[in-house]
C-alpha cells in the first residue's frame, strides 16, 4: 500500500478513535461486556435489520424490515500507486427510499444461510476485530444477529493488510467472500435512481451480548 495512503489512514484512524472513545464513555451501559452496537434513528424505536456506520455522524447505510432504506453517497478519494481510489465516508446528506420488503427478507436469508457466518455461532454472533477506528456492521433480526467491526473495506484492502484480520474459525478467503456477500447485497438494495434527500440523525446504543445469543441461529 502506498505510504502516503497509510499515513492518511493512520491520521484518520487516530481522529476517529478519539471521538469513538469519547462517545463510548457516554453510550456504554453500566454492565460487563462484550457489546454489540445498535444504530438507531433519533426519535424512533424501530430497530433496523442492517446498518453500516463509523459513528453516529458518519452512517453509510441503514435498512429497516419494511424496506425503508437510508444511505450516504459521500466518499473520499486517495491516490494509490497513482491510481485514484474511492472509499466510502458516510455522513449527511442522506437519501431515503423504499425497497420491497421481500427483497429485504431475501437478503437476510442469504446472510443467515452463508456457511462462513454460521461458524460465528461459537462467538455468539459477535465478531469484533482489533482496529482503532472500526467500521461497524450490524445485522439484527428477531432470531439472530451478526455484528462485525471490520475496520476496513475488505473488498479494496491490500491482502497483506487483511491477513491479520481473519482468524479461526474463518480463513481469510472465506471471510472476504462472506463480507463481500453482505456489502454487495446491501448495495444492491440501494435504488440506482431516485431517493429523497432527508434530514435524519442517528444514535448508537451499546448492548451487552447474551452468552447464548449465537445458539438462536441454529
Amino acid at each position: 500500500m502506498d505510504q502516503r495512503l497509510k499515513t492518511l489512514i493512520g491520521v484518520a484512524a487516530a481522529v476517529h478513535a478519539f471521538f469513538a472513545w469519547r462517545a463510548a464513555q457516554n453510550e456504554h451501559p453500566p454492565v460487563a461486556g462484550p457489546y454489540f452496537y445498535r444504530l438507531m434513528e433519533v426519535g424512533s424505536t424501530n430497530v433496523p435489520v442492517a446498518s453500516v456506520f463509523f459513528d453516529r455522524e458518519r452512517v453509510l447505510l441503514c435498512l429497516w424490515p419494511d424496506g425503508r432504506i437510508i444511505w450516504s453517497t459521500n466518499v473520499v478519494e486517495f491516490q494509490v500507486d497513482g491510481v485514484p481510489r474511492l472509499y466510502p465516508e458516510g455522513g449527511s446528506p442522506y437519501f431515503e427510499a423504499h425497497v420491497p420488503p421481500e427483497r429485504v427478507e431475501a437478503f437476510l436469508h442469504a446472510v443467515a444461510t452463508n456457511e462462513a457466518w454460521l461458524k460465528l455461532d461459537l462467538k455468539g454472533g459477535l465478531f469484533p476485530l482489533d482496529d482503532p477506528s472500526p467500521l461497524k456492521l450490524n445485522l439484527e433480526t428477531k432470531s439472530w444477529r451478526l455484528f462485525l467491526e471490520p475496520g476496513i473495506d475488505f473488498r479494496t484492502a491490500d491482502k497483506s493488510l487483511m491477513e491479520s484480520y481473519a482468524k479461526p474459525p474463518l480463513g481469510l478467503g472465506e471471510f472476504i467472500a462472506a463480507y463481500t456477500n453482505i456489502m454487495s447485497g446491501l448495495e444492491r438494495l440501494i435504488p440506482d435512481i431516485g431517493g429523497t434527500d432527508v434530514s435524519v440523525r442517528f444514535r448508537i446504543v451499546a448492548k451487552p451480548v447474551r452468552p447464548d445469543r449465537g445458539k438462536e441461529r441454529r
